[in-house]
């Protein structure tokens, strides 16, 4: 469905990432989570101007849901933890995958 709304953001967005977490033992299994990343839309012309991924993640993530820290507790969305979350290649790389996959179609074909 197609909802047109005046009330839409056209320039920000929220997708679903979905990733691995490194076992914490040996011979133990991956852990699989999923959460909300609230991103802004930038002109892709705009896109190619960020040089670092860090540049990148300051200027399309700007929110974030169903993050928690290290005792279950919602992790506050600030630039401190978003650091963190950058400095770990394996939340790093589905955070950027989810905003291209959202931006390119690719998630809504995946769900159809």
């Amino acid at each position: 469905m197609f909802i047109v709304s005046k009330k839409a953001d056209p320039t920000t967005f929220w997708a679903t990432v979905t990733g691995y977490a490194p076992a914490t033992k040996p011979g133990a299994a991956r852990v699989k989570f999923d959460f909300d990343i609230h991103f802004k839309l930038i002109d892709t012309k705009q896109d190619d101007n960020q040089v670092t991924d860090w540049e990148w993640f300051e200027e399309h993530v700007i929110d974030w849901k169903r993050v928690e820290d290290g005792e279950g507790g919602p992790l506050e969305f600030c630039e401190e933890n978003l650091r963190a979350a950058h400095a770990m290649e394996w939340a790093r790389l589905p955070i950027i995958q989810a905003y291209y996959q959202e931006v390119s179609g690719t998630a809504q074909r995946k769900k159809n």
